[in-house]
């Protein structure tokens, strides 16, 4: 079962490594050592967490922190960069479809205009993968619910339970953090604290 989520993890980042190349690396106006060089490094990013579950490393003392925020940083940016490019890709298929019925005007291609939206779309996801990363770093903040249970004992009214889950401790998720968390949690003062799920990586 792992290896056969080692494989898929794998495959995943072939397509995205694949659609980026071919959609944003090879129709950039650069020397071919640049292309190359760049078509090396966004396979190294595709795959960049599977090689992590692979060798264990994925929570590992070793792995300097800077190094663990940049790589998730490209990483959750080139799905993104992904997702860009194919709402691009089907925003033209449409746009070409409505310029054969004759709805739209046809205009003359412009390499400019191309060169601009593919930088548009790499810039996109370059800050939404920012703040993807600076949002998951961030403590989390406490949310209040309120549950109304049939037959709960009337003793028990009032409970109030803290739940917390994901934390995902890792070189990215650091021990601070976690601090952080425990505090906010025991500054609620509940009757009872739950821990479900994925407490550490790796």
């Amino acid at each position: 079962v792992f290896f056969m989520f080692i494989i898929i993890i794998h495959m995943i980042g072939i397509i995205l490594f694949a659609y980026v190349t071919l959609r944003l690396v090879l129709p950039l106006a650069a020397p071919r050592p640049v292309k190359a060089a760049l078509v090396v490094f966004v396979f190294l990013i595709s795959q960049y967490h599977g090689l992590l579950r692979l060798s264990g490393m994925l929570a590992s003392p070793e792995l300097p922190r800077g190094l663990t925020i940049l790589a998730s940083w490209l990483s959750i940016s080139l799905v993104l960069c992904f997702v860009v490019l194919v709402a691009r890709d089907l925003a033209l298929l449409l746009r070409y479809a409505l310029r054969k019925s004759g709805v739209l005007r046809p205009v003359p291609f412009s390499p400019g205009r191309r060169a601009l939206g593919v930088a548009g779309a790499a810039g996109v996801a370059l800050a939404l993968g920012g703040v993807s990363v600076q949002q998951a770093m961030r403590v989390p903040d406490v949310r209040r619910s309120e549950l109304v249970l049939n037959g709960l004992p009337p003793e028990m009214d009032g409970l109030s339970l803290a739940h917390i889950t994901d934390l995902h401790a890792t070189k990215l998720l650091y021990g601070s953090r976690v601090a952080a968390v425990v505090d906010r949690v025991n500054a609620l003062q509940p009757d009872l604290i739950l821990c479900t799920g994925d407490m550490v990586d790796g």
